[in-house]
């Protein structure tokens, strides 16, 4: 990790085979052999990492964090706008925390969201998805489709 240092995100812990990394605002979590791990400011607890099981995906938002593991879509840290608080979601296959909301690809290949009003366009075929502070890019049908929130269309 580069860049800002101000909080400890970009001084990795020691991982074992990671799998996956997530730069936040001022945190960054990673994927290894050993579950989930989050290092960098804390002020709202998106470096806690809960009891996962199985973590399979992870994702650093603006002041919380996401997993999808065995049992679902996981997400904690600041809960302003619901954006910790993902819906029941089934067969997800794809996880993003954004700024003040969190994206799932999920059965289907088709978008789920919370937090902050960012209803995503009806999709389907989704096959990647990414989410930036305001906004979210989906590939749906070999197409890239972004949207943004109400305040930034």
């Amino acid at each position: 990790c580069w860049g800002s240092n101000g909080y400890g995100q970009t001084t990795v812990p020691a991982l074992t085979n990671p799998k996956a990394v997530s730069a936040g605002a001022v945190h960054t979590c990673a994927l290894d052999d050993a579950g989930v791990h989050c290092w960098g400011q804390s002020t709202s607890g998106e470096t806690t990492v809960p009891t996962l099981t199985n973590p399979k995906a992870v994702s650093a938002g603006n002041a919380f964090s996401c997993a999808l593991d065995d049992t679902g879509v996981h997400c904690w840290g600041s809960n302003t706008f619901n954006r910790a608080t993902p819906p029941a979601l089934t067969g997800v296959t794809a996880i993003a925390a954004g700024g003040i909301y969190g994206c799932a690809i999920k059965s289907g290949a088709t978008l789920g969201c919370w937090g902050f009003n960012l209803a995503p366009p009806s999709l389907s075929s989704v096959s990647a998805i990414s989410t930036g502070y305001n906004n979210a890019c989906a590939i749906a049908g070999g197409t890239v489709r972004c949207w943004g929130s109400q305040t930034y269309p």
